[in-house]
Order: structure tokens, then C-alpha cells, then sequence
């Protein structure tokens, strides 16, 4: 059955009982936040992120939802030289400089994006580099560390959803 899962949340109160709040979607507890940044290099202190990109999928991997691809502005950046080398070969050095996305901008659309496709603190956060990524959101963009789990909930997942099911004997 391809119903929606979905639940009443309700709220006591003392003069008039139950009373329904907002519709909570179980199913968006099970999605899996993938996100990719780039950054101006690796040194947290001296270098920032200047493009984000997430999808949303759900417990099986297939995409719920594609976020923009934002690119941020910076008037003043300093790049490792990797970065400064290969972001001018992809184009991207071009596109930080005519952006006109500031990070706290990048931020809200991210927040905003995730917010109608996931529930809040209930969804790891996945991706390639996903450490690394983690370590700059935390710094950089704290409204986007705060509206999902750590790393560590994704073993939960792991252990609790993704379970083989063993063949009936």
C-alpha cells in the first residue's frame, strides 16, 4: 500500500482537551540528508564554503528531492591553491565572484529546502566527504547543524531500518 504515513500530533490543553496541531509525515523521519560543499580550501579558520548542493532520499536511496545548487559570494576570499586552480578551470571562481548570495542567504535557502522534506533532528546527514562538510556547516552555517542529527544516528539507522531480513526457513 503506497499510503502516506501519516499521524495527528496533538497537544493537551487543560480547558479544551486534545486538539490537533500539524499533520507529522513518519515517512520523512527515514530520509537520508546527502549534502556536497565546496569549499575555499580546508583550513576552517581561513577558508569557507562556497557552494552547497543537497538531495534528500528516502530509506531505500531513491532521490525525494534535489535542493538549488547555491553558490556564495565572498568580496574578499583566500583560496588554497588547489582550489584556486582547479575552481577557475570548473568555472566556479567565476561564479563565487557574480554570485550575490551571501552565506547567511545560502544558509535560509538550505534551512528552507530541508525543513519541507525532512523532519527536524531525525535525519543523518550523508555524503562523500561528509566529515569534513560537517566540520564547516558546524562553524558556518550553525541554523543548518540544527535542524538534523549527528553522524552517530546514522548507525542507528544502520542497526534499526536497514535491516537484512533473514530467509524464512
Amino acid at each position: 500500500m503506497a499510503a502516506r504515513l501519516t499521524q495527528q500530533r496533538v497537544l493537551m490543553s487543560k480547558s479544551k482537551g486534545v486538539a490537533p496541531v500539524e499533520s507529522y509525515d513518519l515517512a520523512k523521519d527515514k530520509r537520508l540528508v546527502w549534502v556536497d560543499l565546496e569549499m575555499s580550501g580546508l583550513e576552517l579558520e581561513t577558508h569557507k564554503i562556497v557552494e552547497m548542493a543537497c538531495i534528500v532520499t528516502d530509506e531505500e536511496l531513491n532521490i525525494v528531492a534535489e535542493s538549488p545548487n547555491v553558490v556564495i559570494n565572498y568580496p574578499q576570499l583566500q583560496f588554497s591553491d588547489w582550489c584556486q586552480t582547479n575552481f577557475a578551470k570548473s568555472g566556479l571562481l567565476r561564479e563565487i565572484t557574480e554570485s550575490k548570495i551571501s552565506l547567511s542567504e545560502a544558509e535560509n535557502i538550505m534551512v528552507s529546502f530541508l525543513k519541507r522534506h525532512v523532519n527536524p533532528k531525525m535525519c543523518p546527514l550523508a555524503g562523500n566527504s561528509v566529515y569534513m562538510d560537517r566540520i564547516f556547516l558546524r562553524k558556518y552555517m550553525p541554523k543548518f547543524d540544527d535542524i538534523k542529527e549527528s553522524i552517530a544516528e546514522l548507525l542507528f539507522y544502520r542497526k534499526n531500518v536497514f535491516l537484512q531480513t533473514a530467509p524464512a526457513k
